[in-house]
């Protein structure tokens, strides 16, 4: 589906914004609670807890470095987590502990609870609350962080760190239009009120939809934009972060040396202002560009030295990333038993952390390879732990993914049933998050095969058909050809031998504009068999 951008792979805005803002409503609300005589009635019932001051700004630490996702950046996390530790109710401390431990549904329940009391009590604090709540869902379930940031906006609409955050949210669970539709109203009401940094971020939101979209013009446009005005408010970080989004757009546009030049400035940007994490996660983007140009061996090191950059700051559980993308370096290789090694290790590491995005990206990369090594029972197993993963963070483009894999695993090992339950899911799925033409040819393609098999000659032609329509919108030569041929195969049994000659001739067009000369020469007999007419 849409795919990845330097924005959501990199540290985004300083937290002292949000920090100064939750202080000046703390504040306001305790003057206002004194005033009426029963302050400290809530600080005893309300802020009261068994733990000290100290020991939850600590247990704060650990649960932020347990769900540093990347889904929101890690300065955003620890600061909402923080506000909660040191502001927060006994049973929002009791929460934290709960996210320590893996029990993310049920600390989201028990926090859900407590900003319902504190709206109520003090709604003038509960908006702001409802974006620290999102932003820590989204580590846990992408539809409750939508939730959270909806309630923000309803007990504040000018709230537009929340509108922003909506839009990003959106975008990463494939609904970019609603995504669009949040950054723009985000942008024109930054502009009316004169809050740069709002802005930005929601340039920012629009230009990854545009890049996601292959607009890359517009893209660039918008990041150019949000450079500026980063340059304009001194914000090294933000600057670097932009820089790595048009690094992102003119890979898009096949600018490799520019797109070489905007990631190697974000890298130096980020050391300049002595931010380990973000330099990190900047090398790690210059190595996927690396990777994505070929040199495998520069992006290897490159990975290596963000990955140990990452352990030393203490970030281990976002190492998770780095072990994915040196399992890609090897499986863009060939060397699919050395990516099946780093990819254990990132699920291994994701599931001591209970990093649900990373489980299902690391289960989902490990069955995909385990498929390529002719082991599609531990796919099956693989696979049913990413969709688990995608069902708890209530992402729909990653359950689309798992089901995916699940239909071709369990089609290889004679699962049809199972297969064709989730394909059933999986075309319900599509039209929600817009999935390409060629991940329904590949669910048509499967369903056709396992049709095949099963001896279902009508359903096989079905399903080809359609396979073969999906491949050529997504203009893939060599999987449209492969449906020619399947559909020539089928009219030979129907006794159909001008058809089938057709769909030969198809195939050898095909094969010849790819190049493929071994299936070309396969076609080639083919048809002489059947004694079709020699091309023109």
């Amino acid at each position: 589906m849409a795919g990845p951008t330097f924005a959501n792979r990199l540290t985004a805005l300083t937290p002292d914004w949000l920090r100064r803002r939750w202080g000046a409503a703390a504040a306001s609300a305790a003057v206002l609670a004194a005033t009426l005589g029963f302050f400290a009635d809530i600080q005893g019932l309300i802020f009261g807890s068994t733990m000290s001051a100290a020991e939850a700004e600590m247990l704060a630490d650990r649960v932020a470095i347990r769900m540093d996702t990347g889904a929101a950046s890690g300065d955003e996390l620890a600061d909402a987590l923080h506000v909660i530790a040191r502001d927060g109710s006994r049973r929002e401390r009791d929460a934290l502990e709960m996210l320590d431990a893996g029990n993310g549904q049920e600390a989201l329940d028990r926090l859900d609870a407590e900003a319902s009391r504190l709206l109520r009590r003090h709604p003038e604090l509960a908006a702001q609350r409802f974006v620290h709540l999102g932003v820590i869902a989204e580590g846990v379930d992408s539809g409750r962080a939508i939730d959270f940031y909806r309630r923000a906006l309803d007990t504040d609409p000018a709230l537009l760190r929340a509108l922003n955050r909506l839009g990003d949210a959106y975008a990463r669970t494939g609904l970019p239009d609603a995504a669009g539709n949040v950054h723009t109203e985000a942008l024109n009401r930054a502009r009316e009120t004169g809050n740069i940094r709002e802005e930005i971020a929601a340039l920012a939101g629009l230009a990854s939809l545009d890049s996601n979209t292959g607009r890359y013009d517009q893209a660039d446009a918008r990041y150019q934009e949000a450079l500026e005005l980063a340059d304009s408010v001194g914000d090294l970080r933000l600057s670097a972060n932009m820089l790595g989004n048009r690094g992102y757009v003119a890979q898009g546009r096949g600018e490799s040396e520019a797109a070489r030049r905007f990631y190697t400035r974000a890298l130096s940007l980020f050391e300049s202002a002595d931010d380990p994490v973000g330099a990190a996660l900047a090398r790690n983007n210059l190595a996927n560009f690396e990777r994505e140009s070929g040199e495998f061996d520069t992006a290897a090191d490159n990975y290596r030295i963000a990955l140990a950059a990452l352990e030393s700051a203490g970030r281990r559980p976002l190492g998770a990333l780095v072990l994915q993308n040196l399992g890609s370096t090897a499986e863009d290789r060939g060397d699919f038993d050395q990516a099946a090694r780093f990819y254990r290790r990132a699920l291994e590491r994701a599931r001591e952390y209970d990093y649900v995005r990373f489980i299902q990206s690391s289960a989902r990369r490990l069955a995909w390879v385990e498929m390529q090594r002719r082991n599609a029972a531990e796919a099956i197993v693989l696979g049913e732990e990413a969709l688990q993963a995608a069902e708890r963070m209530g992402d729909d483009a990653a359950e689309a993914d798992a089901r995916v894999l699940l239909i071709g695993a369990n089609g290889e090992t004679g699962h049809h049933v199972a297969a064709r339950s989730h394909a059933m899911r999986a075309f319900e799925l599509f039209d929600a998050v817009d999935a390409p033409p060629d991940t329904r040819g590949y669910v048509h393609s499967a369903l056709g095969l396992m049709a095949w098999r099963d001896g279902d000659a009508a359903e096989t032609l079905d399903q080809s058909r359609l396979a073969r329509a999906a491949y050529a919108e997504a203009g893939l030569a060599g999987e449209t050809a492969e449906q020619d041929r399947r559909l020539a195969t089928l009219a030979v049994e129907r006794g159909e031998i001008d058809t089938a000659c057709a769909h030969l001739a198809n195939a050898r067009e095909l094969y010849q504009r790819s190049g493929n000369s071994d299936s070309l020469a396969g076609v080639e007999t083919r048809r002489a068999e059947l004694g079709c007419t020699p091309p023109g």
